[in-house]
């Protein structure tokens, strides 16, 4: 009988001890949460954030306006959702999803993936991107830039589809290099499912010579 209170006790020792320590772990480690802004007005983040941010999350017509700026750090992921608008002018984050109809500019800044659905617009003018590209349904990423290659052929400038039509998780890997507007180095991994579409644009002064190339040829023909 005494045995079997020892171990009684024994047992509710350890149960205290257990609870005492997720108390202290949960004391000194911040819970994972979540950032929301929905409400139409424009935010700058300038500090590292520890949680996921959504923007627009079920707020359509919203147009909230989120910009991360040098300092800025999002250790987690970042959602575009809606009508939002997003501006990556520094900083970094772990994971950019576009959703929606929601629109995001990349100048400067780090991010390991980028993963674009819906109908969602994304402009690529800087930055770095040490992972992957990944699109799907009518998505569209447009990357300002030159000397562009796709599987280590060049390429110049236009439009890249799916290869089968299928989900992006059926489409194999291919690989996209170059120079961005900014001047910084692009090579990544991509991949594009259903309607969703890649468009390489030349920077400005490629495409000024593009137009004056065009437009000798005209008048030549005259």
């Amino acid at each position: 009988m005494k045995i079997a209170i020892t171990r009684l006790q024994l047992g509710a020792s350890l149960r205290q001890i257990c609870f005492a320590a997720a108390a202290l772990f949960l004391s000194v480690c911040p819970a994972f949460a979540l950032i929301e802004f929905n409400d139409g007005s424009a935010y700058d983040i300038d500090y590292t954030v520890n949680d996921d941010v959504r923007v627009d999350y079920q707020a359509s017509s919203m147009y909230t306006k989120v910009n991360l700026l040098s300092g800025g750090r999002i250790r987690y992921n970042l959602y575009g959702y809606s009508d939002s608008r997003i501006n990556i002018q520094g900083g970094d984050i772990r994971r950019l999803y576009s959703h929606d109809y929601s629109q995001t500019s990349i100048f400067e800044g780090s991010m390991y993936d980028l993963i674009s659905y819906d109908s969602s617009r994304i402009n690529i003018y800087g930055g770095s991107i040490s992972d992957d590209l990944s699109l799907s349904n009518c998505s569209t990423i447009r990357i300002f830039g030159s000397v562009f290659a796709v599987d280590g052929q060049s390429v110049g400038y236009g439009e890249f589809t799916s290869l089968y039509g299928g989900l992006d998780v059926d489409e194999p890997w291919r690989y996209l290099t170059g120079t961005l507007l900014s001047g910084e180095s692009i090579d990544t991994r991509f991949r594009i499912g259903d309607d969703a579409r890649i468009v390489l644009v030349p920077e400005p002064a490629t495409f000024l010579l593009f137009g004056l190339a065009t437009l000798c040829l005209r008048r030549r023909r005259r």
